[in-house]
């Protein structure tokens, strides 16, 4: 495909750009088509099939979309563009509807082509009018298309997000327009008191895009290109840098677990409202890896991703908020993205806390429900419960039973334990709730050994992990950790007092 027509899908962009958000909110739909360069390299184009053609019709009418058609004045030698609907479509005639808001349509005014564009490529079809009226046009379809433009990577349509550009003091408002990983386009106006004429373009800018009063991206921009005048304008923005740095770097890496089968995260995406899905490629407590097909490719480093699932077969999602930590290409046509989550609440990272360990080693398990009688048993087998501690709690017991299994089987945002148990065993056990508004206490340690080997540092090792993750995140509220045992136990004494 000649270079030249990679640049028509972006010729189609003030057109593109226009609102689609139900045809009564059409505006501006008829604009002028001066690139008409489009139809002299038609010919070199790839064909596009009968059947493809077809298929790509169907599924337009099917999903209500729109489609642009190029229509011809030749009295004033003019030419437009101008999004329509399909009212019906067959193998041999389609019927499109103008909009709402368009111009009163003369019989010299006939449609010539229709350009189907999807954001990725360009399609451009010569139809042959068969009927024309006030309310919209019959066409014929060939039996070929041609595919005029192909981008590297999918642009979206974007709605409802607020952008906000500054450089050294200039100040600009405005809209986003459409959205890729690569580079985004804005509609601008001036601040009062600034002007444009203030803008270095060889200086990056610190854009800041919001969806109400959510920050979904902040970061340094630099301006690929730029349309417009001094009372408005519009600037194809890409981010500087392709990584950034949430956290400072820790001395020992946090593992990384391939889980099999692979788990995935579902989300909507913030800048264009579309449900995406991405299979984990490695999993940690403090956040992911993703891959991504280049030509669909949606994540943008620094960008906030709020409602995001992490999901596996049979088990209810684990809700966060995570940000894109950094975008590298991995193997032909495939892109890796890391996920840092910013934040989440305790139920949700007792879940991913219980995927991480349990996919890691089976036995081991942040179980949400307890089964009592294995853990009474292994409290009394284990002298956790020694004669002395039972003599105190006797008279109390069933208060004292029913207290544990309302924290144990509850499901409670305050209490988590972690087990190391096969069938109905349980080999190891130590527990952490909230003792008081932003400190968390660790007790209950007991282990005995599975398989001949002991079990204690594995326990006290998970949940040292647990906590890694635990104090990142806002809305557990934490600071502080306590430790509760008896100095006269040999190893927690050792272990927890120094």
């Amino acid at each position: 495909m000649p270079s030249q027509l990679f640049s028509h899908l972006d010729l189609l962009d003030t057109v593109r750009s226009s609102p689609v958000i139900g045809e009564k909110k059409l505006l501006n739909t008829m604009q002028p088509f001066r690139h008409l360069d489009l139809l002299d390299n038609i010919r070199s184009s790839p064909v596009i099939g009968e059947k493809k053609l077809l298929n790509t019709i169907h599924h337009l009418h099917f999903t209500n979309g729109s489609i642009l058609v190029h229509v011809s004045d030749p009295k004033y030698h003019e030419d437009f563009l101008i999004r329509c609907y399909l009212d019906s479509c067959t193998a041999e005639e389609i019927r499109c509807r103008w909009p709402e808001s368009a111009t009163p349509f003369t019989e010299n005014r006939r449609p010539l082509h229709l350009i189907v564009e999807d954001g990725l490529s360009l399609v451009l079809i010569a139809i042959r009018v068969t009927g024309f009226d006030d309310q919209g046009f019959s066409a014929r379809l060939p039996e070929t298309g041609y595919l005029v433009g192909k981008r590297r990577i999918r642009r979206n349509a974007c709605r409802d997000i607020n952008v906000t550009i500054t450089q050294n003091g200039f100040l600009a408002q405005g809209d986003l327009i459409d959205f890729s990983p690569l580079a985004f386009r804005i509609r601008l106006t001036p601040n009062p008191g600034t002007s444009f004429i203030w803008m270095n373009m060889n200086d990056s800018f610190t854009i800041c895009l919001r969806k109400g009063e959510q920050i979904i991206f902040s970061g340094p921009c630099r301006c690929l290109r730029q349309t417009g005048d001094l009372s408005g304008r519009e600037l194809v923005l890409a981010p500087l840098h392709q990584k950034i740095q949430r956290y400072q770097k820790q001395k020992i890496r946090t593992p990384r677990l391939r889980l099999t089968p692979a788990i995935s995260i579902h989300f909507e995406h913030p800048c264009f409202e579309k449900p995406n899905q991405r299979n984990i490629l490695d999993l940690t407590f403090t956040g992911f890896s993703v891959e991504e097909n280049t030509d669909d490719a949606v994540l943008m480093p620094g960008m906030v991703i709020t409602d995001l699932e992490i999901c596996q077969d049979g088990m209810k999602g684990v809700a966060c908020t995570a940000q894109v930590i950094y975008r590298q290409e991995s193997a032909k046509g495939k892109i890796r993205c890391g996920l840092a989550i910013l934040d989440m609440d305790f139920r949700a990272y007792r879940h991913l806390s219980h995927i991480m360990v349990h996919s890691g080693n089976p036995p081991a398990r942040f179980p949400c429900v307890m089964e009592m009688d294995a853990l009474w048993k292994f409290f009394f087998e284990t002298g956790f419960i020694y004669p002395k501690k039972y003599q105190l709690i006797q008279s109390s017991r069933e208060a004292f039973k029913d207290t544990y299994s309302r924290l144990y089987r509850e499901d409670q945002d305050i209490e988590a334990h972690f087990t190391l148990q096969e069938n109905d065993r349980v080999y190891g056990h130590v527990s952490i709730f909230r003792a008081y508004q932003r400190a968390w206490m660790v007790h209950h340690l007991a282990a005995r050994p599975l398989h001949g080997k002991r079990t204690g540092l594995f326990v006290l090792k998970n949940i040292l992990k647990f906590f890694d993750g635990l104090y990142r995140y806002p809305s557990i509220r934490i600071d502080h950790m306590m430790f509760y045992f008896r100095p006269e136990n040999y190893f927690p004494n050792l272990f927890f007092g120094g």
